[in-house]
């Protein structure tokens, strides 16, 4: 009788932890960053080399976001609630980096609040990710 464990058995189980080592190692470098939205309908400001950033109106960039807000954490809060309630989320504008009504409007819809602080935006990352993970596409979400 053979006693231990066979070279198959220890093949396998060694293919399982490298596996299950670079998942880990995946996830934890990702960390909390926000997922990718491809956005075909995000067009480039026409004004953008203006030093109000296009109309003057968009330009503050850091927290607490509100209406009037603009940027890229503009940009990836829209991308974020692009993916959690669909592409109709932003129908008329899209992802335009600029914190209007329609924004506003979608945060609302989505349950959170119309001014974002960065807690905010740390619970929409999270049920982003949370999304992504739980729709059947854990793998291509995974890298």
């Amino acid at each position: 009788m053979k006693k231990g464990i066979s070279k198959r058995t220890l093949t396998i189980i060694i293919i399982l932890l490298v596996l299950l080592g670079i998942y880990f190692y995946v996830r934890k470098s990702r960390g909390n960053r926000p997922l990718p939205v491809p956005d075909d309908r995000t067009e480039p400001d026409d004004n953008s080399d203006d030093e109000s950033g296009g109309n003057g109106k968009y330009t503050d960039d850091s927290f607490p976001l509100s209406k009037d807000s603009g940027g890229e954490n503009v940009r990836t809060l829209q991308k974020m609630l692009v993916e959690l309630g669909g592409d109709d989320t932003l129908p008329q504008y899209g992802v335009d980096g600029k914190f209007g009504d329609e924004t506003a409007n979608a945060l609302s819809e989505l349950g959170y609040s119309e001014i974002v602080t960065e807690e905010v935006m740390d619970d929409i990352i999270a049920d982003v990710q949370e999304s992504s993970n739980n729709d059947g596409n854990f793998w291509s979400n995974l890298f």
